[in-house]
């Protein structure tokens, strides 16, 4: 008996429905069988009779793999041929590929062996199948299409494994034009691009959203108004009109936004644009990053143009230099490699790595050049650094401007610390503050105050119009309106109308022109004056003044001159040295204290006077002695008068009484005896006097 079977599509339909895997809006679930319903003859008319029947279920229409057991239903009644069987070879049977029945059969049933055959029945789909409840799935040797929602979405004839799930309109249709490609929904969205190329977009994604386009491999649209996906592994989270046209370029979202640059990424915003490697616009309006590597976080019209460069806000920001970096704020450009605009307005750092912090109209134009802040200040010096303040400038190599208005440190390391219109032109050169100071001398120092000048090299002047003109003078000046200057070098110059003190103590006091707080002062005369306070002094011993005197005596004594000074400059006095091995008093022997000096000549005078004193009792004596002896020659004398007028009278007797031959002897030898006499007595009178 031959027999055929022939297999309706009907009974395919119904398999389809009961597949696993596919989804559809039942109220029961579908189980994995399915109705085969076969018209059988045996050649010579139809079958009328009961038969057993085997059901096995291959991949191929010969030989090939059986899927699943082999199935045995008996007692099946024929009837016109015609027979239906209850089949379900699993939930995993159909994939989408090719499936074929084997059949055989022993009619009647219970009867001999079973008959297969041929040959073996292919499974077909119907139409239903394709369409059921919104859905159609188009078989093809690789991946079957998908496609769910509105009936007039397509997939591309060629294409394989794409999906369509929902959405679409009459005149908003959803398309897949690449090998699977995938949209979630919505209307109008297209995955896959116009070549004609079925399999250079493949695996793009539209979730959904409105007229949106994947059309690069991989590439992501997930939502949104408009937006276009066409680089490859390209993303845009959603938002509208946003493009992301590059390799693995990203938006984020918002709008009108394009990443046009490998790895490109804008989070949102609103007419945003990157257009290089790596960059990056977190959000803001109007923002670009035209660089590798570049980014700006934010703000409105900033443009990153340099590579590696930075803005993290503000508006209408640049920065354009290599590594470059612009905080916020406004109108700020960072136009050199690593150089940084905190914030502000209008400033400028054009220097390699040069760095204004924020201010307004300030400029950073050399290498390392530092603005802390402030209005239209300047570094324009190698590392060179301006605090803040007004109008300042720093222009040497190294200097620093700490703040102030108009100031300028314009040598070499040279520093203003503040202040008002101070200038350090000198290497090294430093003013501390005050206003119209000048430090112009190489480590020359201004303290501060008004009108000073440190003009000679190591020089300082600070106060009041102060003026170091030479090297290595101190020159100050008091409130007196009136320069006070420096003569020559290494001058220490102060002008103090009040009076001058040195000390230790916390309280000074004023007693003349220099004072200290030992005591010891300079008198408003010109006089020093020693501090000589009994209640200062301690330890008393007696000195004597000949012994003092002696000393001083033996003191050598002479002229001189100080080794710094010319040979013509002539001092008097003795040697330290010496007057310490003498006196044995004073701090060391290198040094005589003028209290010890006049100390000691206070003592040498007392001793003179001593001396004076005991030889002024003495001549007294002899002027006692002198006259008692003028006393006696007075007496004497009266004597020798009387003697001489007798002796006249006694010269006329005789010559009157007696010739001169007679008498002339012994009135010689009176005579005689007489200037003998006076002789004596006159000279022991000098001797008395003397």
């Amino acid at each position: 008996m031959q027999k055929q079977a022939r297999t309706l599509y009907i009974l395919i339909a119904v398999m389809l429905l009961s597949l696993p895997g596919i989804a559809f809006a039942q109220e029961t679930s579908l189980s994995s069988s399915f109705t085969y319903q076969g018209s059988l003859n045996d050649g010579s008319g139809v079958v009328n009779n009961l038969c057993d029947f085997q059901f096995g279920l291959f991949d191929a229409s010969t030989a090939g793999l059986q899927i699943g057991s082999t199935l045995t239903r008996t007692n099946i009644s024929v009837s016109n041929g015609v027979f239906n069987v209850q089949l379900d070879f699993g939930g995993n049977a159909f994939n989408g590929t090719d499936r074929y029945l084997n059949i055989a059969l022993r009619c009647p049933a219970g009867t001999g062996s079973y008959i297969p055959l041929t040959p073996r029945q292919a499974l077909t789909p119907t139409p239903y199948a394709l369409g059921l409840y919104g859905l159609e799935v188009q078989q093809n040797a690789t991946s079957p299409n998908l496609i769910g929602g509105f009936n007039g979405n397509n997939v591309t004839a060629g294409v394989a494994g794409a999906t369509i799930s929902g959405g679409g309109s009459t005149a908003n249709l959803n398309r897949a034009t690449d090998d699977y490609g995938a949209i979630g929904g919505g209307i109008n969205n297209q995955v896959g691009n116009n070549d004609a190329t079925l399999n250079n977009a493949t695996n793009a994604t539209v979730s959904g959203g409105q007229n949106n386009t994947a059309s690069g491999s991989i590439a992501t649209v997930g939502g949104g108004y408009t937006n276009t996906a066409s680089g490859v592994a390209a993303t845009i989270a959603g938002g509208a009109n946003n493009t992301a046209n590059s390799v693995y370029a990203m938006v984020g979202g918002g709008s009108n936004n394009m990443a046009g640059g490998p790895y490109a990424t804008i989070a949102g915003g609103n007419f945003n644009s990157v257009n290089h490697d790596s960059a990056t616009v977190g959000g803001g309006q109007n923002n670009t990053a035209t660089n590798d590597v570049a980014t700006v976080a934010g703000g409105q019209s900033n443009n990153a143009s340099g590579f590696g460069a930075t803005i993290s806000g503000g508006y209408l920001n640049g920065a354009s230099g290599l590594k470059s970096m612009v905080g916020g704020g406004e109108h700020n450009l960072a136009a050199a490699i690593d150089a940084t605009v905190g914030g502000g307005y209008t400033n400028t750092a054009s220097g390699n790595s040069a760095t204004i912090s924020g201010g307004y109209l300030n400029i950073a134009s050399s290498l390392y050049a530092t603005v802390g802040g402030g209005l239209t200040n300047m570094a324009n010096g190698n590392y060179t650094i301006v605090g803040g303040g007004q109008t300042n400038t720093a222009s040497g190599s190294y200097t620093i401007v700490g703040g102030g208005q108009t100031n300028t440190a314009s040598g070499d390391f040279a520093t203003v610390s503040g202040g008002q219109t101070n200038t350090a032109s000198g290497y090294f050169a430093t003013v501390g503050g005050g206003q119209f100071n000048t430090a112009s001398g190489d480590y020359a120092i201004v303290g501060g105050g008004l009108m000073n000048t440190a003009f000679g090299s190591r020089s300082f002047a600070a106060g009041r119009q102060a003026k170091a003109n030479y090297a290595g003078t101190f020159v100050w000046g008091d409130d007196t309106a009136a320069d006070v200057a420096s003569t020559g070098i290494n001058q220490f110059v102060v002008r103090a109308s009040g009076g001058i003190w040195f000390g230790t103590s916390s309280t000074p006091t004023f007693t003349g022109f220099l004072n200290t707080s030992t005591g010891a002062y300079l008198s408003n005369g010109g006089t020093w004056t020693n501090s000589s306070d009994r209640n200062k002094k301690a330890n008393f011993l007696a000195v004597d003044p000949q012994t003092m005197l002696q000393s001083v005596v033996n003191l050598p004594i002479s002229s001189w001159n100080y080794t710094t000074q010319d040979a013509s400059i002539r001092h008097i006095g003795p040697m330290a040295q010496d007057f310490s091995v003498a006196f044995a008093v004073g701090e060391d022997n290198t040094h005589i204290s003028t209290i010890d000096s006049e100390g000691v000549a206070l003592a040498a005078i007392q001793g003179l006077y001593q001396v004076t004193q005991d030889q002024k009792t003495q001549l007294q004596l002899k002027d006692q002695q002198i006259t008692s002896l003028e006393s006696q020659i007075s007496t004497q004398q009266t004597q020798l008068n009387d003697l001489a007028t007798r002796l006249a009278a006694l010269e006329k007797l005789a010559e009157n009484t007696h010739p001169p031959t007679e008498s002339g002897l012994p009135i010689v030898g009176l005579v005689g005896v007489l200037v003998i006499s006076g002789t004596w007595l006159s000279q022991r009178k000098t001797q008395e006097k003397n």
